[in-house]
């Protein structure tokens, strides 16, 4: 190697494999470049010849070297940049051996579940053929030169976070799966298909909780409305039991105005029947006087004084057997205690079929 900066075009070049380097694979590298076989000395002299440009050697290349002649000094180093590179490599930019350069891509593709499908490097990217679990094929450089793995899985996986975030929930994988891990704003969590969660409902815990609320909801409602009708129904039967109260002390009222003249009469028409020949002596005078108040009555006064809804049925069946031990024809020899004895009968038999049980 000459040691004159002028005799740089003199130097022999590696042409560099630009096919493996995102940056550099439309464009020509013009960088110097030390011949493999050259010795220590023509490395140094190479080495100050290009000081614009850094160096180092790192130990791990030192180690995978195949050169049996192991440099002292240090190789070229890319200039302003972080890669270690030397001549004779596949991606001089990245620094790493052929062999090296697959190992990594398989190796990354194992990582993430799949598998890298190239076995030449025939592309002019040099980009290679991958699979990863969920199925999906693609051709990528960007899988070495910045770990980027399946787009696909990526934005598939980026939309199950979208949904889960609209529904105040989470999706907790951190990588695309068949089957997604959710958990809800409750802290549900469940599995779902990763190809059927965005047409099932949200948390299936929180929709049939949702729902048995519904329902409890609509049955205490059903429940108010139906105790709001029977109160107001209450209302409506209590109004019209005043008023069937109020008509009924009217009629009772007009009723007992003729009770003076009602006694009057029975009492007049007593005394003649015992003044008369027709008189046995087998009834009492209260019978008799029985007999004709209930004949002289009408049918609203007998109601009112014996039979009325204030006294109760109780009271009106005691009434009612009293009227019977007086006016009953076994009982009674009057001769018109028969008739009056049906009447109160008809009477009693409207009153108990009108009254609740």
């Amino acid at each position: 190697m000459t040691s004159q900066p002028s005799e740089a075009a003199s130097i022999r070049r590696f042409t560099p494999n630009l096919s493996n380097c995102r940056s550099r694979k439309n464009s020509l590298d013009l960088r110097p470049r030390a011949d493999s076989n050259s010795s220590n000395e023509e490395l140094s002299n190479f080495c100050l010849k290009n000081q614009d440009y850094y160096f180092a050697w790192p130990p791990e290349l030192r180690k995978n070297s195949r050169s049996q002649d192991q440099p002292s000094t240090p190789c070229v180093l890319s200039k302003n940049s972080e890669y270690y590179f030397r001549p004779g490599t596949v991606c001089e930019e990245m620094a790493m051996e052929e062999d090296d350069y697959w190992e990594q891509a398989k190796e990354i593709a194992r990582q993430h579940g799949g598998l890298c499908l190239s076995s030449t490097c025939e592309n002019p990217h040099f980009s290679l053929m991958y699979r990863c679990r969920m199925g999906h094929v693609w051709e990528s450089a960007e899988v070495l030169l910045s770990g980027q793995w399946c787009w696909e899985c990526s934005r598939n996986l980026e939309k199950a976070k979208e949904w889960a975030k609209s529904n105040r929930g989470e999706c907790i994988n951190e990588e695309m799966d068949l089957m997604l891990e959710f958990i809800c704003s409750q802290g549900h969590e469940w599995r779902s298909d990763y190809s059927k969660y965005y047409t099932q409902k949200w948390c299936q815990q929180c929709s049939c909780a949702t729902r048995i609320n519904k329902k409890q909801q609509r049955l205490l409602e059903q429940q108010k409305i139906e105790e709001e009708q029977a109160r107001l129904q209450e209302e409506l039967f209590k109004e019209a039991r005043k008023q069937l109260e109020r008509n009924m002390n009217i009629e009772n009222a007009k009723a007992f105005k003729n009770e003076d003249q009602i006694e009057s009469d029975a009492k007049t028409m007593a005394d003649m029947f015992i003044a008369s020949s027709r008189f046995s002596g087998d009834c009492s005078y209260e019978q008799v006087l029985t007999v004709y108040k209930i004949l002289c009555a009408p049918e609203d006064y007998v109601y009112a004084k014996y039979f009325s809804k204030s006294l109760g049925k109780e009271n009106a069946s005691s009434a009612y057997r009293q009227l019977a031990k007086l006016l009953h024809p076994d009982k009674n020899k009057h001769p018109l205690a028969g008739e009056a004895f049906l009447k109160v009968c008809n009477v009693f038999s409207s009153v108990t079929s009108s009254q609740p049980s």
